[in-house]
């Protein structure tokens, strides 16, 4: 079985318990790709700092 089918697999399964909480999905969309590098490598520099 590959990655995508196991992941497929236990999404449709395992994790429909999960699933039936969640009343709301909110999706983020950034302007483009170059800003989520952008925002990572902030998020790793404050968690280095943070060390």
């Amino acid at each position: 079985m590959n990655g995508a089918a196991y992941v497929n697999e236990k999404l449709a399964d395992e994790y429909q318990d999960l699933f039936e909480l969640i009343d709301m999905l909110i999706m983020l969309k950034a302007p483009d790709f170059s800003n989520i590098l952008d925002w990572r490598l902030q998020q790793e520099n404050k968690l280095k700092q943070k060390k």
